[in-house]
């Protein structure tokens, strides 16, 4: 892959419209000597600077993690980081969503980026599944909006510890997905709740943001590796989406 150019210098994701969150490895980020992590700063102009001040909990920065670039290793047991903001991203109901990552087995989902408040009801959710609830180990995709769960999950295993670059959209209507930028078949998940598929239409009660924990509950944890989080607050176009999945291709040897 080429990282696209632009006018004579190279593509950044911050030329593509509404970016809301920009995470990359190599930037903005704050480590003790033994490279314990307190401090992830966004590169967008919303400055949703991640923290954790309780040491314990702190993910681990390693020098060349993914394809020579760093990366954030969350150890699934306790590591977090999270910024808490009011209504980050507004009503958005649509949104581009870009991750490179590694996930490993884990008795429970891997929880890897979400919304919403500790302890209340409301909430979004990107993870890994488990094996035994929804019977895959592909990407997940859940809201709970107003008491209504809406779930689907892909087919392809993203659980063997190799670096993967996840795209995951909404049009207001529905998801989609895709692994290193091929289209992946989402199923609607049917474990009891009241499932439909469908992307939720407003995320205004949706607050704080968290990277490696269900915010909701504070008990489930990601056990996976980090070097890149983008978040657009609308859907972008097909070829904008291609130019953000070369550039994190690219760069991150995926």
């Amino acid at each position: 892959m080429i990282i696209p150019i632009i006018l004579g210098r190279k593509f950044k994701p911050s030329d593509v419209p509404n970016l809301g969150l920009w995470l990359e490895s190599g930037w903005g980020i704050t480590r003790d000597g033994s490279n314990a992590v307190s401090a992830w700063l966004d590169r967008s102009a919303n400055a949703y600077n991640f923290t954790q001040s309780t040491g314990a909990n702190q993910p681990v920065w390693t020098e060349s993690e993914f394809g020579g670039n760093a990366g954030l290793i969350f150890d699934g047991t306790n590591d977090s980081l999270e910024v808490s903001v009011s209504n980050p991203f507004s009503s958005s109901q649509s949104f581009s969503y870009f991750a490179v990552h590694k996930s490993q087995a884990n008795n429970n989902d891997n929880n890897y980026f979400g919304m919403g408040d500790l302890g209340g009801t409301d909430v979004f959710l990107l993870a890994k599944g488990d094996n035994t609830n929804i019977r895959t180990n592909g990407i997940r995709i859940a809201t709970v909006l107003a008491g209504t769960l809406n779930e689907v999950a892909g087919g392809t295993a993203i659980n063997d510890n190799a670096s993967k670059l996840i795209t995951i959209e909404s049009n207001s209507s529905a998801w989609s997905g895709r692994l290193r930028g091929v289209s992946e078949t989402l199923t609607v998940v049917t474990n009891g709740g009241s499932n439909n598929g469908n992307a939720p239409g407003d995320f205004t009660t949706l607050d704080n943001i968290t990277i490696g924990m269900f915010r909701r509950n504070a008990t489930s944890f990601a056990r996976s590796n980090f070097a890149a989080i983008l978040f657009y607050t609308s859907q972008i176009s097909s070829s904008d989406r291609t130019k953000v999945e070369n550039y994190l291709i690219s760069k991150y040897g995926l």
